[in-house]
Protein backbone atom coordinates (compact mmCIF):
# COMPACT_ATOMS: atom_id res chain seq x y z
CA UNK A 1 0.00 0.00 0.00
CA UNK A 2 1.65 3.49 -0.78
CA UNK A 3 2.28 5.96 1.52
CA UNK A 4 2.53 9.83 1.88
CA UNK A 5 3.72 13.01 3.41
CA UNK A 6 1.57 15.83 3.48
CA UNK A 7 1.82 19.37 4.47
CA UNK A 8 -0.69 19.01 7.42
CA UNK A 9 1.55 16.44 9.45
CA UNK A 10 4.84 16.50 7.26
CA UNK A 11 6.60 14.17 10.06
CA UNK A 12 4.11 11.28 9.53
CA UNK A 13 3.38 9.75 6.16
CA UNK A 14 -0.44 8.44 5.77
CA UNK A 15 -2.19 6.34 3.35
CA UNK A 16 -4.47 7.53 0.50
CA UNK A 17 -7.62 6.82 2.66
CA UNK A 18 -6.58 8.61 5.81
CA UNK A 19 -5.44 12.06 3.51
CA UNK A 20 -8.39 12.34 1.62
CA UNK A 21 -10.86 12.00 5.23
CA UNK A 22 -8.64 14.30 6.91
CA UNK A 23 -9.79 16.63 3.52
CA UNK A 24 -13.43 16.16 4.06
CA UNK A 25 -12.65 17.23 7.98
CA UNK A 26 -10.24 20.02 6.89
CA UNK A 27 -12.92 21.22 4.12
CA UNK A 28 -9.80 20.99 1.41
CA UNK A 29 -10.72 20.14 -2.43
CA UNK A 30 -7.10 19.54 -3.31
CA UNK A 31 -3.75 18.59 -1.76
CA UNK A 32 -0.33 18.36 -2.47
CA UNK A 33 1.32 15.07 -1.30
CA UNK A 34 4.89 13.69 -1.75
CA UNK A 35 5.63 9.66 -1.72
CA UNK A 36 6.85 7.69 0.74
CA UNK A 37 9.70 4.94 0.20
CA UNK A 38 10.13 2.73 2.93
CA UNK A 39 13.64 3.01 4.20
CA UNK A 40 15.46 -0.82 4.42
CA UNK A 41 19.31 -0.18 4.80
CA UNK A 42 19.52 1.62 8.36
CA UNK A 43 18.13 -1.11 10.38
CA UNK A 44 15.65 1.66 11.51
CA UNK A 45 11.75 0.96 12.98
CA UNK A 46 9.13 2.45 13.97
CA UNK A 47 7.02 2.05 16.75
CA UNK A 48 3.30 2.52 16.58
CA UNK A 49 2.68 1.74 20.39
CA UNK A 50 5.04 4.97 21.23
CA UNK A 51 4.93 6.91 17.66
CA UNK A 52 9.02 6.80 18.08
CA UNK A 53 11.63 5.56 15.84
CA UNK A 54 14.55 3.31 16.99
CA UNK A 55 17.09 1.08 16.01
CA UNK A 56 17.08 -2.71 15.74
CA UNK A 57 19.02 -3.85 19.27
CA UNK A 58 18.58 -0.81 20.90
CA UNK A 59 16.89 -2.09 23.57
CA UNK A 60 12.99 -2.48 22.02
CA UNK A 61 11.79 -6.37 23.68
CA UNK A 62 13.86 -5.73 26.42
CA UNK A 63 13.24 -2.48 28.30
CA UNK A 64 9.58 -1.86 26.70
CA UNK A 65 6.29 -2.82 28.93
CA UNK A 66 4.10 -2.37 26.13
CA UNK A 67 6.26 -5.46 23.98
CA UNK A 68 3.91 -7.94 22.55
CA UNK A 69 5.88 -10.79 20.09
CA UNK A 70 4.03 -11.18 16.96
CA UNK A 71 4.20 -14.83 17.08
CA UNK A 72 3.21 -15.16 20.96
CA UNK A 73 6.59 -16.56 22.22
CA UNK A 74 9.46 -14.26 21.16
CA UNK A 75 11.08 -12.23 18.56
CA UNK A 76 9.46 -9.31 16.65
CA UNK A 77 6.83 -6.80 18.31
CA UNK A 78 3.78 -6.12 16.61
CA UNK A 79 4.08 -2.54 17.29
CA UNK A 80 7.29 -2.79 15.21
CA UNK A 81 6.46 -0.82 11.68
CA UNK A 82 8.79 0.75 9.00
CA UNK A 83 10.46 4.00 8.55
CA UNK A 84 9.43 6.01 5.36
CA UNK A 85 11.29 8.82 3.77
CA UNK A 86 9.65 11.48 1.13
CA UNK A 87 10.99 10.92 -2.21
CA UNK A 88 10.03 14.25 -3.84
CA UNK A 89 7.96 13.06 -6.06
CA UNK A 90 4.48 14.81 -6.09
CA UNK A 91 0.96 13.80 -6.77
CA UNK A 92 -2.38 15.90 -6.27
CA UNK A 93 -5.28 14.95 -4.62
CA UNK A 94 -8.46 15.73 -5.42
CA UNK A 95 -11.89 15.64 -3.24
CA UNK A 96 -14.87 14.44 -5.75
CA UNK A 97 -17.89 17.06 -5.45
CA UNK A 98 -20.62 14.79 -4.44
CA UNK A 99 -23.58 17.44 -4.11
CA UNK A 100 -26.40 17.07 -6.81
CA UNK A 101 -27.56 19.90 -8.87
CA UNK A 102 -31.43 20.99 -7.67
Amino acid sequence: MKCYFSNIEPEFCRTKQYLLDKMKDDDLNEMTVFEAKRITKDNMFYCREHMATGYVGDGCGFDCEDYVPRNGKSGCCKHRGFCYENTGISKTLTLKNETKNL
